[in-house]
């Protein structure tokens, strides 16, 4: 358990109130600022201030939380933000060398993930920041990755937020999440507070807090009706193809033209999931990573490649198995995946015919990987970022998983 901390940006809503939830733990504190004057009325026999320059070295510190940052509603370049942001990350990353400090917490932003390919100033810094902490020698580096923070005193994009009565604030904001992934200030501080008493190993964590879409009435009724008009759009627009293909499946090679496969779904319940058969009749019930290319017809090239073989788990969709994104249900014997999956509660939505994971070309043969991403999605996931994704599949990315070469 961590008892002697240093924080950076004491100064700011999220730091205010980690400051008195520490206090309350009994953890001893000491703050670290640009400017000291700030922060003065915070010193006590708990709290003591200094500059970055001015940490007492005989001290023994057990964690960084590093908040500390030039936000994005201040103006300035590329070249700005990074010399402030990664320039304060290069001090701790020295100043925890120095002192032997064996942990570093740093509060990152959503738009610092990959999949966003950061482009703001701020953005670009922050994930720059990422880097230099994750350079950090014999230190454990935990990264939380923040959604848009609201509170009692709401910030930026969210400033409006505070014009609203609060009887009808909660409404607004479930409305608000269906756009924006957001966090509740009391979440971030208690996960923050947690994990000082959870153990980190040596190579870096990263966790998005975001609240749960799942407890968002208005989110769970809008992708439902979405996914409805979706998928019956696509079954009157597209029935031709349907059934042209069908077709050519029965006609290439015998069996059944619609392929029929147990898998796990919302809550590891299982359900029959349905394709195009693309694969010869007898081919074993395993992951399509681990199945020969051999395996897959001539027509199932076609149709795995435009991902028409998919189109039947629209089925699925209007039989509230599957969304039309999510992540890409597993088979029940695929036992790593369930695992990984489980211990990231990833089961606590349904998969979807295409996702986070799928457009960026991770396949089931990556286990961990896959269900690091699928989580991330669970975290972050939005009606806009679903239609991102769908857009993306729509224009080619992603190609599902691979068949062995042999």
């Amino acid at each position: 358990m961590s008892n002697k901390i240093i924080i950076t940006g004491a100064g700011g809503s999220i730091g205010r109130q980690l400051v008195s939830r520490l206090l309350s733990e009994g953890k001893d504190l000491h703050l670290v600022s640009r400017n000291e004057a700030a922060l003065a009325h915070l010193v006590s026999d708990k709290v003591s201030v200094s500059s970055f320059g001015g940490v007492d070295d005989s001290r023994t510190y057990d964690a960084i939380i590093h908040l500390a940052a030039r936000n994005n509603d201040q103006p300035g370049t590329v070249e700005d933000f990074t010399m402030d942001n990664v320039g304060m990350a290069k001090d701790l990353v020295s100043l925890a060398a120095r002192l032997s400090i064996p942990r570093i917490i740093n509060i990152s932003t959503l738009h610092a993930h990959p999949f966003f390919a950061a482009t703001s100033p701020y953005a670009i810094s922050k994930a720059l920041v990422e880097v230099v902490f994750d350079g950090a020698v014999n230190v454990s580096v935990q990264h939380f990755r923040l959604a848009a923070v609201y509170g009692n005193d709401n910030k930026g994009s969210l400033s409006f937020l505070n014009r609203i009565p609060p009887i009808f604030r909660s409404v607004v904001l479930n409305i608000l999440k269906c756009a924006k992934p957001a966090v509740s200030i009391n979440h971030v501080v208690d996960r923050i507070s947690d994990s000082l008493n959870e153990t980190v190993e040596l190579n870096s964590q990263y966790k998005i807090l975001a609240d749960d879409q799942t407890a968002n009435p208005v989110y769970s009724w809008a992708i439902r009706l979405l996914d409805i008009l979706a998928a019956s759009a696509v079954l009157i627009l597209l029935f031709w193809l349907l059934i042209i293909a069908w077709v050519v499946v029965k006609m290439e090679s015998s069996g059944p033209g619609i392929f029929v496969q147990k898998r796990v779904g919302r809550k590891q319940r299982s359900f029959k999931l349905y394709k195009f058969r693309t694969m010869n009749v007898g081919t074993p019930d395993i992951g399509t990573h681990e199945a020969c290319v051999s395996a897959v017809t001539r027509s199932g090239v076609f149709l795995r490649k435009t991902k028409i073989d998919e189109l039947p788990q629209v089925l699925n969709v209007l039989l509230n198995q599957m969304s039309f994104v999510g992540p890409r249900p597993c088979l029940i014997n695929q036992t790593d995946l369930v695992n990984e999956r489980e211990a990231r509660k990833v089961f606590s939505i349904k998969g979807g015919i295409t996702g986070l994971a799928q457009v960026q070309n991770i396949d089931m043969s990556e286990p961990k990987v896959l269900a690091i991403t699928d989580a991330d999605y669970v975290a972050m996931r939005t009606i806009l970022l679903d239609v991102k994704l769908l857009v993306m599949t729509a224009l080619g990315k992603g190609q599902g998983d691979k068949v062995r070469s042999s």
